[in-house]
């Protein structure tokens, strides 16, 4: 039965933007791990 593609909730918050680029820098040592 196909229905509807529900979105999210606009009242909900986001944790990390889009991209994790714009929060780790380059040089991080997280980008090797």
């Amino acid at each position: 039965m196909a229905g509807f593609i529900e979105g999210v909730e606009r009242s909900q918050t986001v944790l990390f933007p889009d991209r994790l680029e714009d929060w780790i820098s380059e040089d991080a040592l997280v980008r090797v791990v």
